[in-house]
């Protein structure tokens, strides 16, 4: 997986976790600039409801009233993940299983 598509994995989840982030946040927690960000959002768009806010406390969200459910985990790690839960405690095989619940 190329750096584009790790980076725009991890926008999609910190805009699933979170309500409302400025471009400038995820350029910094990135260390690209807006640019990148903005295009990186524009290309999200095809496949997620997102939303750009502008002005004052403005920001980009996923407008959760449309989302469609899509996968963030690729196939070969949906698999390498439930090869592991037999094999771990109690405790991560709860975990692994909320992963593959929530991503997969």
């Amino acid at each position: 997986m190329n750096a584009s598509v790790r980076r725009r994995t991890e926008i999609v989840r910190i805009l699933l976790g979170k309500h409302q982030v400025t471009m400038r946040e995820l350029a910094e927690e990135f260390s690209v600039t807006v640019m990148t960000i903005r295009n990186d959002i524009t290309e999200l768009t095809f496949d997620y409801p997102i939303v750009t806010i502008r002005g004052h406390g403005g920001g980009v969200k996923i407008d959760r009233s449309l989302m469609r459910r899509k996968p963030l985990l690729t196939h070969n790690q949906k698999q390498a993940i439930e090869v592991a839960i037999p094999l771990v405690n109690t405790t991560h095989a709860a975990s692994l299983t909320e992963i593959l619940n929530a991503y997969g």
